[in-house]
């Protein structure tokens, strides 16, 4: 009787362990992937609109892009238009791509969008749509004219635009979410510079049960610090089941970190406004390094998340306390302490480069945002920056992908040391990426960018490139 209890007892736990190993990633060694570490596939794309307009072909410039799935396909949305060199100030209209049986094609120009490039932008938390907000183009030789904010959403196949503000302004940051308890989404974009005589800053639209919005102006409480622009996210800061809106900003020298809350106080129906932290931002840079032996390859059970770009808000050292990373000249992850208490760690800076040779001196590109994205299979949320761009075109003889990915080691960020993704110069024409952003597909670590304006013979061919390597990759959350 004691034997069959023990071999019960055994039966049951390996049922248990068995039933715990499908609930989570499965591991193996790296060195048994054969794949090759990159690939590179550059896509001639011609743009049938441009043509039809000869002296605008040169003023057509893809810069950031938002890229989305729908209905299980991929696309992304462009800006079409170049800020200087463009003398006759004309803004293009968007673009929208998409992906057909693995080659990126133009599916259309949106002309009815009132917008002519993108900042900023979040994905809806139900993964319905997504806001952007627009700067403007910032013209060489004119007055910046501004932009606006929209909300995108998918429906029936294509994409429904609602402009949100009706005044322009330089739009830096949008978020979307509920901050006033009345379970509908609102947005609020945080800007630097407008002419619409609403001095808050961020703008707040509420979101009314007719699915329109309606702008608060002058509502928020000014204090000195933190009103100069930068970030905002809705976000519960304070963990009391509320949305707050959180706003950053900086010294004009860059050098403090300040960030800001405003909570809605439903009986009073005021803002109140909160110094989450205002510290001096660390210049010194880590140098330790992450071994790529290191790396495993993994395969999740379950696709988790809907491309969180830019979030800021994290538990990075898995110690039960809230951290957070900023872009300010580079990435710093502030740790949470307690008591309100943060410890600063700085990533990386802005790529520099010698006054010389014009090449990048330190090992870190010129970024502009970020994603958070797991490469380890261990819940761990890593880090890569978006490039905005590789330093001089025409001094650079390759771009190495392990500068921008920084590994999530414990809690503490490492750049990825390897040698196996220097991509040269020539696999790209001759040419370097422009806003590189990572992405995943079928559970691997890509990037795509725009690369250049193909210019011979009547500068109609877009050429976009996309990179894939052989790391294993998941969205975090």
């Amino acid at each position: 009787m004691r034997t069959k209890t023990i071999l019960l007892t055994l039966l049951l736990l390996i049922l248990i362990f068995g039933s715990c190993k499908k609930a989570t990633p499965d591991i193996i060694e790296d060195t048994q992937d054969t794949s090759p570490p990159y690939t590179v596939t550059i896509d001639s794309i011609v743009d049938p609109y441009i043509g039809q307009l000869p002296m605008l072909r040169n003023t057509r410039m893809m810069g950031r892009t938002v890229p989305f799935i729908q209905d299980s396909k991929e696309f992304f949305l462009a800006g079409g238009t170049q800020w200087c060199g463009n003398t006759q100030h004309t803004i293009l209209p968007l673009l929208l791509f998409g992906n057909q049986n693995g080659k990126w094609s133009l599916m259309s120009e949106l002309s009815s969008v009132q917008m002519g490039e993108f900042r900023n932008w979040e994905y809806l938390p139900d993964g319905s749509g997504f806001v952007v907000a627009e700067t403007g183009p910032e013209w060489c030789d004119i007055t910046w004219p501004y932009g606006h904010i929209y909300l995108v959403r998918f429906k029936n196949g294509g994409l429904e635009w609602t402009k949100i503000s009706q005044n322009k302004s330089f739009y830096h940051d949008v978020s979307a979410g509920d901050i006033n308890g009345d379970g509908i989404f609102d947005i609020v974009g945080s800007h630097i510079g407008t002419r619409n005589g609403n001095t808050d800053n961020p703008h707040i639209y509420l979101g009314k049960s007719d699915g329109t919005f309606q702008e608060q102006i002058n509502i928020l409480p000014r204090t000195p610090s933190g009103d100069d622009g930068g970030d905002v996210e809705i976000f519960d800061i304070d963990k009391d089941g509320i949305n707050e809106i959180v706003h950053t900003g900086s010294n004009p020298t860059y050098t403090q970190e300040v960030y800001a809350y405003f909570k809605f106080n439903k009986q009073q129906n005021v803002y109140t406004k909160a110094i989450l932290m205002n510290k001096p931002i660390p210049q010194n840079l880590p140098t330790e390094t992450y071994d790529d032996t290191r790396l495993r390859k993994f395969i999740y059970n379950n696709f988790k998340g809907y491309m969180p770009t830019g979030k800021r808000f994290h538990d990075f050292n898995n110690d039960g306390k809230l951290d957070f990373i900023q872009e300010r000249d580079g990435l710093t992850v502030w740790y949470g302490e307690g008591s309100g208490n943060f410890r600063a760690v700085r990533i990386n800076e802005q790529g520099k480069q010698d006054p010389v040779t014009q090449l990048p001196i330190f090992p870190n590109y010129n970024m502009s945002g970020h994603d958070i994205i797991d490469l380890e299979g261990d819940k761990d949320p890593d880090v890569i920056p978006v490039i905005l761009n590789f330093g001089n075109m025409n001094n650079i003889t390759e771009i190495d992908l392990s500068r921008m990915i920084f590994i999530n080691d414990g809690g503490t960020f490492k750049r990825l040391n390897s040698q196996k993704y220097k991509i040269p110069k020539a696999e790209f024409i001759q040419s370097t990426p422009t806003y590189l952003q990572p992405f995943i597909r079928d559970g691997k670590l890509h990037f795509r960018g725009y690369l250049n304006l193909y210019s011979y013979p009547d500068f109609r061919n877009i050429r976009y490139v996309t990179i894939k390597t052989n790391i294993r990759a998941s969205y975090w959350y």
